[in-house]
């Protein structure tokens, strides 16, 4: 028998097995660190900020993943307090968790119930009589006013600010700013809702009815990790016992594709290519959509502060080829952050990173820009009603 072959006396293996154990919470630990996740390689940081659970929304793929880590937090280590230096019920909680949420049995899994008013992430946070984080509208515009509708995930839902002070009603106030003779004034209703992926924005189109409200511009908030939400997605639907009961045809068709499991190379790859024909065919859905009701369909890529700046680029020309191909007028917004050389400054805190209300303000400033030299989508904003 050769060394390598002995084996391992009970006493030191023992002693080996208690050492690994103590080594994983500091490990843990580590990673919980931006200074140490931001170095990760793409998909890593992605799973770190699932873990944390900062934008995790339903109990689908991401699921699989924040599921594990919070079996790890019930061991008695103090992650969360220790992390996060904080109460853990006022500022781990996720939106799904909260009491400004409904259950739906559908793709999206959870959306803003009606007339709800809590305190979330040290923001208040109301919604308005059709589930909306904003004020209260009538389905028709008054006379002379003019309407676009926002949808996407957590930073144009506002996460964790006021949300006057949040990007799409600052957006809003800047479009209102200039002199626009098509218009008395412009609206820009907020339909985002927090942890949303790609699939339960263009479910929610349909689901929260925005197009009754006769928009001339529907807005999608793109993010740089469109595809890897996707991914989750799909990843979670690999079992069908996993899967909503409400599932548009279009997704029943893409999941039909998906492999039995995830264990292998090559079943995780395609695991890739299904999440990414369903970003594709949603896009799809979604601008046809739009188009159909007389509005404009507009993709905004935006990158927010916790993405440094190699990785912005990582997914960008699938992401623009998607969209473009799907109907989109896409609009590139990468500019908010690349003047700043520490983006932590614009992030809540170290164990929050959605963007600050100056975070906000940035994003605000640099989609407004991008939105007027546009002279495809500033014409369908501010066009007189009786211009052909």
């Amino acid at each position: 028998m050769t060394p390598a072959q002995a084996p391992v006396p009970p006493r030191l293996a023992g002693r080996a097995l208690g050492a690994l154990a103590a080594l994983v919470p500091l490990a843990l630990l580590a990673l919980a660190r931006p200074e140490v996740y931001r170095h990760l390689p793409g998909a890593g940081i992605d799973l770190v900020n699932v873990m944390r659970d900062t934008s995790a929304g339903g109990d689908r793929g991401r699921a699989v993943i924040r599921g594990y880590y919070e079996d790890l937090n019930q061991l008695s280590w103090g992650l969360r307090e220790i992390y996060a230096q904080v109460p853990p019920e006022e500022n781990w909680i996720s939106l799904h968790r909260s009491k400004a949420v409904q259950r739906v049995d559908d793709v999206r899994a959870y959306t803003f119930a009606p007339n709800k008013s809590e305190i979330f992430r040290a923001a208040r946070l109301e919604t308005n009589r059709w589930g909306m984080r904003d004020r209260d509208y009538e389905h028709e515009p008054a006379p002379g006013v003019a309407r676009a509708a926002m949808l996407g995930p957590c930073n144009p839902m506002g996460w964790g600010v006021p949300v006057e002070k949040g990007l799409v009603r600052r957006l809003e106030d800047l479009l209102n700013e200039g002199p626009h003779p098509g218009v008395a004034r412009l609206e820009v209703m907020n339909f985002a809702v927090g942890g949303y992926t790609p699939p339960s924005i263009v479910e929610h189109l349909t689901k929260a009815d925005v197009l009754a409200f006769h928009p001339r511009v529907v807005f999608y908030h793109a993010l740089p990790r469109e595809l890897m939400f996707a991914y989750w997605d799909v990843l979670g639907w690999i079992d069908p016992a996993s899967r909503p009961k409400d599932l548009p045809p279009w997704i029943r068709d893409i999941i039909a594709q998906l492999p039995a499991s995830d264990r292998t190379r090559a079943e995780r790859r395609r695991l890739w290519e299904v999440g990414e024909k369903m970003l594709q065919r949603g896009y799809a859905e979604f601008a046809q959509k739009v188009r159909a009701a007389g509005a404009l369909p507009v993709w905004l890529y935006v990158v927010d502060p916790n993405i440094p700046g190699e990785r912005e680029l990582r997914y960008r020309d699938r992401l623009f080829k998607a969209a473009e191909a799907a109907g989109f007028v896409t609009v590139d917004v990468p500019q908010a952050f690349d003047d700043v050389k520490d983006r932590r400054a614009f992030m809540l805190a170290d164990w929050e990173l959605h963007p600050t209300v100056a975070g906000h303000e940035r994003i605000a400033r640099a989609i407004y820009a991008r939105v007027l030299a546009n002279d495809a989508v500033r014409t369908a904003l501010f066009q007189s009603p009786s211009t052909p």
